[in-house]
């Protein structure tokens, strides 16, 4: 049976953000456990950005070595709506799948993202908003995007220890 691991900073990103590819997975018999740095970490939100390294790391890393993830599913380094907690948790993340993915058997990385054209049609009508800190959302080039799965979009980060970018001949996927 393959595994996915989520990996997010508050209960709510879960749903919002990749919740049409968490139920696709779950109806073809993936088995699929979550950390959610609020209830699974016990961190608070708003507090994630400020802990220091390996605190955030450390645990999320330990969960990977438990439930051996076959893939490893987290925020982009923006957090896609620029949130402290997203980027933390993103970060995170991918450190700890850096030092799995050596003892693992080739699982991937992928981050969940809003398209950069995307983001140029939601603020032109003005429907992103500017939260926190007065940042607005930045996107993901569309060329990066690897997999739009019902409306959600992802990329491979990481295949293995090995970096993933797309190249000119890849083609987009509908599945991870």
């Amino acid at each position: 049976m393959k595994k996915l691991l989520l990996v997010f900073a508050h209960t709510i990103d879960e749903s919002f953000f990749v919740g049409a590819m968490e139920a696709k997975y779950e109806k073809i018999g993936w088995q699929i456990e979550r950390i959610i740095a609020e209830t699974s970490l016990g961190f608070n939100e708003g507090t994630l950005s400020k802990q220091h390294p390996g605190e955030v790391e450390e645990p999320v890393y330990r969960k990977m070595v438990e439930f051996v993830p076959d893939l490893v599913v987290t925020f982009e380094p923006f957090g896609i709506t620029n949130n402290p907690d997203h980027k933390k948790i993103s970060r995170a993340t991918t450190f700890a799948f850096q030092k799995y993915a050596k003892r693992a058997n080739n699982p991937k990385l992928y981050y969940v993202c809003l398209p950069k054209s995307q983001n140029i049609y939601l603020r032109k009508n003005k429907i992103t908003p500017t939260e926190p800190l007065d940042k607005s959302w930045v996107g993901t080039e569309d060329k990066k995007i690897t997999a739009v799965i019902d409306g959600e979009y992802f990329y491979l980060r990481m295949n293995g220890t090995k970096e993933a970018f797309m190249g000119k001949l890849d083609k987009v996927s509908d599945k991870l």
